[in-house]
């Protein structure tokens, strides 16, 4: 089964069937309503996975996070990056696992740390719209694929 469609312009686009978030310091999970499927870019050059309206703000949510009122950008606690677990993608039968170290990004500000999550709500707008799973998702892709 290959995972992978290729365009002419050697992008490469993967069908995301489904997403499972483990909750923090728990064995639970909680999967996303994500109308059935869609078609993501995979952009290792992205820090931000971009995902279809809604997705980003619920995760943010369930992290117990504080979302900006542009939507772009959820600030969680730090310590959820030191939690196991993270978010699953569920692609044509491969489960990918990005750990919570690697969805969540600190940074350091006048010696003030502040953590993000690195999932918006934001879409390329074109036609079709274009979701984008970043680096930390490539990164774990082809760690896990081996390849």
């Amino acid at each position: 089964m290959d995972l992978f469609a290729n365009t002419a312009a050697a992008s490469y686009y993967v069908t995301v069937k489904s997403m499972k978030l483990s909750t923090p310091g728990s064995t639970d999970t909680k999967s996303y309503d994500i109308g059935g499927s869609f078609v993501a870019s995979l952009d290792s050059g992205s820090s931000s996975n971009l995902l279809p309206p809604g997705l980003g703000a619920k995760v943010c949510a369930d992290l117990k996070g504080t979302m900006s009122s542009a939507g772009s950008t959820c600030r969680v606690d730090c310590a959820v990056r030191q939690q196991t677990g993270g978010m699953t993608f569920e692609l044509d039968g491969k489960s990918i696992l990005v750990p919570y170290n690697n969805l969540i990004n600190e940074e350091l500000f006048q010696e003030t740390s502040s953590c993000f999550l690195m999932i918006s709500d934001n879409t390329v707008f074109v036609d079709p719209p274009t979701h984008i799973l970043g680096g930390e998702f490539c990164l774990w892709l082809l760690f896990q694929e081996g390849t």
